[in-house]
């Protein structure tokens, strides 16, 4: 454990939102008492400035009239499209892509257009559940910013003259000498195909793949490892012991989604709770997860494998030298949960580490499996073309800068950008003398190639995808393409001369691959079965020959960034302002670093910097160079705690120069971040070591909203805490909230929802109108024990509702509009809080929708009221913003449109098709939130009544909850014992934020339950 951090006065405040909050808490106070702190800079200005501004605000006022609503005609449909009823959903399976492979996907249509997109149920990497990203997909299908027809050197041309002077060319090579494709992971079963078929046409034609974020390493590994093509598939449902080596495997990678939701079925506090290890170099959701977490280099990682492996006994295993912050008692634990678990446990690393790490990871779990692992099973790559991305673009420039390319076609991609300087991509770009790229948007690489052609959104084309477990999936189109683009797989098709069209070449490759019935097909979304696992063994003397290198100095870790990934998502303003897991910065990038780390470098941590006049309580980001070899950054820097020291951490996909509006880099007041990509001394160089990092002395202003919306969490008593913790141990002991909290759970409340059972308030047990058994009351209850923090929630509920977005200037003043947060907790013990690895927690906060709700006697027009189903509702077209019930709110959980945010839906016809028709768009001067998805509720509603019947337990699922890849958000009806939520409620675990507030949330939670090691229990504040 690091050392912890002193305060010379003792504090009832446990939790903190960050370091300032422990060391500096007169900058997080405002926050707490105010919603909107920044309008107290007004207080300061003479009386003279004041009333100028109220005149010059009336004047306004006087000019643009009341917050009216533009009249808009109601269009209906004069020859309604045959089996369309105007308003009714649709859902039909498709999928898109994650991190190289396909994952099944759902997408709503209405009216032709698709509004939203969740994870299909039946396909096993998503079961129903979907990330931010993939979430997010639906507004990158409506970005105005999409290329909209081809072009030659910047003139529109027409598609047919493209392709035609394409294939002419293509076809006077002698035999495809000097051809060559560019294109990222190749995961279509269609795509190799016809790429098959090209190689008949033109046999010397080479094909080259790309992507910036690869899994080079991780099929080096199990080369060396395994000497054959292989991939590790892992089954969290048997494993008992979780060891995680700088790997966030529950929110990257191909199968993260599946991951979560079977990592949490072991998280249920029982006899079966499995036990997480994690060694990271900084701060990640699995870390967060996990029951131990150790602060570890990128370079000694593979030490802290082969200290296992040598306890273990694997063969050729040679005990090594612990890092500082891992005592020999952690790896003690460690191994005895490995050995007492056997096959039923399972190593992961992360896939930016070393192939020599991953190798030895693959050879411990190997040896606990005896070769038939249950947790971990070893799969042939299901990739219709692995390669090695890296030798691969290292031979298309080599051939490039020869004269040995003619003609290059890049499908998707933007190389410009994504490779480091030293490949000289732009240089050996000007010896081809014809150069295409199909692109969805105009990108860095744009300029350079003579045809830049426009690439259809998934949503829009007919293809085909493998998963990571085997099974191919289907990509259907939801609407036709709203602009004249076409997929690869029409423009390979034309090239070599056919004449079917997608579907018919997807069908037939389902044909020939055996896939069943096409229209089965269709409906499933997908066909074949999961991969078999493979036989598999471990290379001889595998651990004795395993290093690293040397490292020295500061370590560097690029990797893609949590939201918009290596890039190809900086244009979309959801992500862009979705927080950051753990960090909750949005809008740009910063070299994260841990306190220690900073403190050497004499770099300040933001609160150490207020100053007087900036936006409140955001003192500037200092400014370092970074210098990698001979490439030199200048990035903003964030102290992050729980991060190794001596390692820095700088997410890619920042510092675009050709991007759209929102993603193209535009200095500190619009955000945009800084080009990691600079700083990659190779196509695979996500660590690197010998970093030179100083001080420059000048600052930047990073957007974080960390601080916003505090609850003031300074406990009335030891048992007021807003998080609640506890163990296993405790939790049998009767515990539920730790030894020294003994607060009413469900099933002892002073008050139960209908007014029965022991009455200690001078309140009734509901103030509704009509008595509460005769109609639905709903519920939410929050597993704080399987909440990941990962924010798909908060994309989800951001495309469900039209909730628009501000920008950064408008975050930095705590008007970012979300109706569900995320707040991250550092726990402390009220005097201290260890700065070097500190407990970490997270906590979903959204409406409590209250039954005493504090929000609707202060309202003055009656725009927040009650339903008698329990809802706190807003009428929009009451409000006037007065801004009392946010005021009044003591779960800050209320937005408002200080500004007519969602304007550019307005301004931008393609963006009204975003909408989602179910839901109000809101106007200036108008208050909103959560409304646990009441449109949904009322499509059931209108279901159930048709069908004379009650609306079903589970039949309700809220955008939030639909989209939790752990499943710990649970909603339904309470008033039936047996509904889940119910079940919840009465869980010894549930508790109620603020409870002494007598507010009577619907919105509960359940405490948080780890299941550390007995001899390691006191190293920890969990």
């Amino acid at each position: 454990m690091g050392k912890s951090s002193e305060k010379k006065n003792g504090s009832n405040v446990t939790f903190y939102k960050g370091l300032e909050h422990f060391e500096t808490p007169e900058v997080v106070e405002p926050w707490a008492a105010d919603e909107f702190p920044d309008r107290e800079s007004l207080k300061g200005l003479p009386r003279r400035d004041v009333l100028k501004l109220m005149g010059a605000a009336a004047a306004l006022a006087g000019l643009t009239g009341c917050r009216y609503q533009p009249a808009r005609k109601i269009i209906p449909f004069v020859q309604q499209p045959e089996g369309a009823e105007a308003g009714l959903r649709k859902q039909f399976a498709t999928a898109g892509m994650k991190d190289g492979y396909s994952v099944g996907l759902v997408a709503d249509q209405v009216d032709g257009r698709p509004v939203r997109v969740d994870g299909n149920p039946l396909h096993s990497a998503s079961l129903g559940s979907i990330d931010s990203k993939l979430s997010a997909e639906i507004l990158n299908l409506y970005d105005p910013d999409r290329l909209k027809n081809p072009t030659f050197k910047g003139t529109p041309v027409g598609w047919n003259d493209a392709l035609i002077k394409i294939e002419e060319a293509m076809r006077a090579t002698e035999k495809g000498a000097g051809i060559a494709v560019l294109s990222g992971a190749v995961n279509s079963p269609s795509v190799a195909r016809l790429a098959g078929e090209m190689k008949k046409i033109w046999p010397q034609m080479q094909w080259f793949q790309y992507e910036a974020v690869n899994h080079d390493a991780a099929r080096e590994a199990a080369r060396l490892a395994l000497g054959g093509n292989f991939v590790p598939v892992y089954d969290f449902t048997k494993a008992d012991v979780v060891v995680s080596l700088d790997s966030d495997v529950l929110y990257s990678g191909p199968m993260s989604i599946r991951y979560s939701r079977d990592f949490a079925t072991r998280r249920v506090p029982n006899s079966s709770m499995s036990r997480v290890y994690a060694f990271e170099s900084h701060p990640q959701t699995t870390g967060l997860a996990s029951d131990h977490r150790f602060r570890v280099k990128p370079s000694e990682m593979l030490a802290i494998v082969q200290a296992i492996a040598s306890a273990l006994g694997v063969p050729g295993a040679a005990s090594s030298t612990l890092p500082s912050t891992v005592e020999k008692k952690a790896i003690d634990a460690v191994v005895e949960d490995l050995r007492k678990a056997g096959a039923r446990s399972a190593l992961v690393a992360g896939s930016h580490l070393p192939a020599a790490v991953q190798a030895a990871v693959i050879a411990v779990n190997q040896f606990l499996s005896g070769g038939a692992g249950e947790a971990v099973k070893f799969i042939v790559d299901p990739q219709p073309v692995p390669a090695d991305h890296g030798k691969d673009i290292e031979n298309l420039v080599t051939a490039m800068n020869a004269n040995q390319v003619s003609i290059l076609l890049v499908l998707g991609g933007n190389p410009v950008y994504d490779l480091p300087p030293a490949v000289n991509f732009v240089e050996a770009l000007g010896k081809v003398t014809m150069k295409a790229h199909l692109s969805s948007h105009k990108c860095e690489s744009s300029k350079y190639m003579d045809y830049v052609l426009p690439e259809t959104h998934f949503l829009e084309a007919w293809g085909d995808g493998v998963a990571m477990d085997g099974t191919v999936t289907i990509t259907q189109p939801i609407i036709e393409p709203i602009y004249e683009g076409r997929s690869a797989l029409h423009v390979l098709d034309k090239l070599i001369g056919d004449t079917a069209i997608p579907l018919e070449i997807v069908k037939r490759t389902a044909e020939l691959s055996g896939g069943g019935n096409w229209n089965e097909i269709l409906a499933r979304g997908f066909y074949g079965a999961p991969a078999p696992a493979a036989t598999v063994s471990v290379t001889e003397n595998l651990l004795g020959s395993l290093n690293t290198g040397q490292a020295s100095g500061i370590e560097m870790l690029i990797l893609p960034d949590p939201m918009i990934g290596d890039g190809r998502y900086a244009n979309n303003m959801w992500l862009q302002e979705t927080p950051k897991p753990v960090t909750n910065l949005t809008w740009d990038n910063a070299l994260l670093m841990s306190a220690a780390t900073a403190k050497k470098l004499g770099i300040l941590a933001p609160n150490e910097r207020k100053v007087a006049g900036v936006i409140p309580f955001y003192g500037k980001a200092d400014m370092a160079e970074v210098t990698v070899g001979n490439q030199k950054l200048e990035v903003p820097v964030w102290v992050n705690l729980g991060q190794a020291d001596d390692v820095v951490v700088l997410h890619m996909g920042y510092g675009r120069t050709v991007a759209g509006d929102f993603g193209t880099a535009k200095g500190e007041k619009m955000g945009g971040g800084f080009n990691a990509n600079l700083l990659r001394p190779s196509t695979n160089g996500h660590w690197v070591s010998g970093v030179e990092v100083k001080k420059t002395g000048k600052e930047y202003v990073l957007a974080n909203v960390q601080h916003h919306n505090t609850i003031d969490v300074s406990q009335v008593d030891k048992d007021r805490e807003v998080v609640k913790i506890t163990t296993l141990k405790e939790l049998e002991e009767g515990h539920p909230f730790g030894k020294h909290h003994h607060e009413h759970a469900g099933y002892d409340r002073d008050w139960n929802e209908f007014g029965e059972g022991k009455k200690m308030s001078l309140y009734p047990g509901t103030d509704f109108k009509d008595d509460a058994k005769d109609n639905y009351q709903w519920a939410m209850t929050i597993d704080l024990g399987l909440c990941t923090g990962c924010n798909a929630c908060v994309t989800a509920c951001q495309a469900e509702n039209n909730i628009p977005t501000v920008g950064k200037e408008q975050v930095m003043k705590g008007r970012e509009m979300h109706w569900i947060r995320v707040d991250r907790y550092y726990k402390g013990t009220g005097n201290s809080l260890d700065k070097d690895n500190p407990p970490i927690l997270v906590q979903p906060v959204t409406c409590m929708h209250c039954e005493q709700a504090p929000c609707e006697p202060v309202c003055p027009v009656a725009a927040t009221v009650h339903s008698h189903e329990g809802l706190n509702q807003m009428v929009y077209n009451r409000c006037v913003g007065t801004r009392y019930c946010s005021n009044n709110c003591p779960y800050k959980v209320r937005r408002f449109n200080f500004f007519h945010f969602s304007q550019r839906a307005d301004n931008v016809p393609v963006l009204k098709m975003l909408q989602n028709p179910d839901v109000t768009v809101r106007y200036r001067g108008v208050m909103e939130k959560c409304t646990y998805c009441v449109q949904r509720i009322n499509h059931k509603r209108i279901e159930a009544k048709r069908d004379d019947r009650q609306i079903a337990d589970g039949e309700v699922v809220t955008a939030c909850q639909a989209a939790c890849p752990s499943g710990a958000i649970i909603f339904g009806d309470m008033r039936k014992k047996e509904n889940a939520v119910a079940v919840s409620r009465s869980d010894k675990r549930n508790y109620l934020m603020l409870e002494e507030l007598n507010t009577r949330p619907r919105t509960t939670y359940l405490s948080r339950v780890t299941n550390p090691h007995p001899s390691l229990v006191q190293e920890e504040a969990h």
